[in-house]
């Protein structure tokens, strides 16, 4: 199509450029532009990371690496041409060479990135509260690289790869960026056209609903610890629940600070919330009973609890006196 003005009850139409006659560089401008406002074109991604090349034997460069609310690194590869030539290509090996990356190594990058732009900001706190995932779930990182290619057009073939490669597991995204000239202002339009946006929430629930068949065919590896307290045996979120319960029981603490200040942050860093703190996205984080302090507030107790969390907690009580026995497996 094209841009249009009305004026006069008519329509005019709105001359069409390039970014090459406009002395607009891919790098310098659209790049950076984006960069600082990405939240605007792709609301669920966050930068990391621009010109990403941490890696051995490569002199190759990630345009923009983010990290979306799926808690999966985002390739965001540019071209400012009407071709787009081969970049659905180049952005499937960058995807391939960053489908490794643990979640600290992430944190790492982003945290570089904080420092370089002088944010000073924690960045696997950043990580953790955009996608608004607690530390139990971090083994869920990067499970499939997502890809987003936005050029100011793209060739049959490029679409044509896409709509394969996309058939075929890939989740690819492109954009086209249209640059306009009006009264000598440049004016870009930003359009997605792969997936058509009509269509994707229905990919989207036919893609869950083939990774869920998948899933439920595969041999389950999750966690079933088992725990002793007081005769009771418990899993890692009821044990948990179990333990600070008794313990706010017992020693009836005036609010949640006190309670902070035994068990602190260490252990995890949403062991405790005021309830009127949890969002309704971030309830289910959380064990459905509240606890009622003498102050009359409410705390939830979180229910995401790895290995590693739960023994700080355990090995926390068995300081205060009291003692839990792990189950051995039958």
């Amino acid at each position: 199509m094209g841009l249009f003005t009305l004026e006069e009850q008519e329509f005019r139409a709105v001359s069409k450029t390039t970014f090459m006659r406009e002395s607009i560089l891919e790098r310098r401008d659209i790049q950076s532009a984006l960069a600082r406002k990405i939240s605007h074109f792709v609301p669920d991604c966050m930068v990391i990371q621009e010109e990403f090349n941490n890696w051995e034997d490569s002199q190759r460069r990630i345009d923009l690496l983010c990290i979306d609310k799926n808690f999966n690194l985002v390739v965001i590869e540019l071209k400012r041409d009407e071709q787009g030539a081969h970049m659905e290509l180049q952005a499937v090996r960058y995807a391939a060479m960053v489908s490794q990356m643990t979640f600290h190594e992430a944190a790492e990058c982003y945290q570089k990135y904080l420092n370089k732009e002088g944010i000073e900001k924690n960045a696997e706190n950043e990580i953790l509260n955009f996608c608004e995932r607690e530390e139990s779930e971090i083994a869920d990182f990067n499970t499939q690289v997502r890809i987003i290619l936005i050029s100011a057009d793209f060739s049959k073939e490029v679409t044509n790869t896409v709509l394969w490669l996309n058939n075929n597991g890939l989740n690819i995204s492109c954009f086209r960026l249209s640059p306009y000239l009006h009264l000598d202002k440049l004016l870009v339009n930003f359009e997605q056209i792969i997936p058509l946006p009509e269509a994707k929430d229905f990919l989207v629930r036919q893609k869950r609903k083939e990774i869920e068949a998948m899933k439920a065919n595969e041999k389950s590896e999750k966690d079933y610890s088992k725990f002793v307290f007081r005769g009771a045996t418990y899993n890692k979120r009821n044990l948990a629940f179990e333990l600070m319960s008794d313990w706010i029981s017992e020693n009836e603490p005036e609010n949640i600070n006190s309670v902070i200040s035994i068990f602190g942050k260490d252990v995890h860093r949403s062991l405790i919330k005021s309830e009127s703190d949890v969002t309704l996205s971030r309830r289910k984080r959380f064990h459905d009973a509240s606890i009622e302090l003498i102050s009359g507030e409410t705390v939830l107790i979180t229910n995401q609890w790895s290995i590693g969390s739960i023994q700080r907690l355990i090995t926390t009580f068995e300081k205060l006196g009291y003692k839990i026995t792990a189950q051995r497996p039958e």
